[in-house]
């Protein structure tokens, strides 16, 4: 490992930092850095952040230049995916087209839901197909056996996501599809997902 990524990646789990800061940190820290630097850093950190939301802008900047120098991450894992796969995002549905993506929508399910004691006002998860090679995808890690992308999200109009509201019942099927199960008075009904466009 380079040595200032290891000077850096120290930092930044060091004292006054805390998942919350960490992003902010990072992108200061690796502003002027090599691209080897960066992504050595960047791989690593990336999934211990959190609260990315106002940052996400300046992450996608970052990467979006980055790229243009290379990319990394698209080997190993990476490379043995399928041509063409879903991912999936959960959260609030005013923020169902942002950054980060995952390949579980178990993941994206418990996002939404209020993913370490967040309060989620609507929530929803997102899914659309992607190919992999698509300049849409700005970074891919597999930290945590969490498989999370990183999505250049202006490249996805809205129309072209599926949205389901999510409750407490809401259960996946084998193929990756979920269902939503509302109580009625004779007890379950299931409603496929909903496809909406905003």
């Amino acid at each position: 490992m380079h040595y200032r990524a290891k000077k850096i990646r120290k930092r930044l789990f060091g004292i006054g930092v805390q998942s919350t800061n960490r992003l902010e940190e990072m992108l200061g820290l690796l502003a002027h850095e090599p691209d080897d630097v960066f992504w050595s850093v960047f791989n690593y950190c990336w999934s211990s952040c959190e609260d990315t939301w106002d940052l996400r802008g300046r992450v996608l900047g970052e990467l979006r230049r980055r790229n243009r120098n290379g990319s990394p991450w698209r080997e190993g894992w990476f490379a043995s995916l399928p041509e063409q796969f879903p991912i999936y995002r959960g959260g609030s549905l005013w923020r169902a087209n942002g950054l980060s993506w995952t390949f579980d929508p178990d993941v994206a399910a418990s996002f939404a839901r209020g993913h370490r004691g967040m309060a989620i006002t609507d929530p929803v998860i997102a899914s659309v197909t992607i190919k992999k090679s698509s300049r849409a995808i700005l970074f891919a890690t597999n930290n945590d056996n969490e498989m999370e992308l990183l999505i250049d999200y202006g490249r996805f109009p809205p129309r072209k996501l599926t949205l389901a509201p999510v409750t407490e019942l809401t259960t996946f099927t084998d193929d990756g599809h979920w269902v939503i199960a509302h109580r009625r008075s004779r007890g379950l009904d299931a409603d496929p997902a909903l496809k909406v466009g905003l």
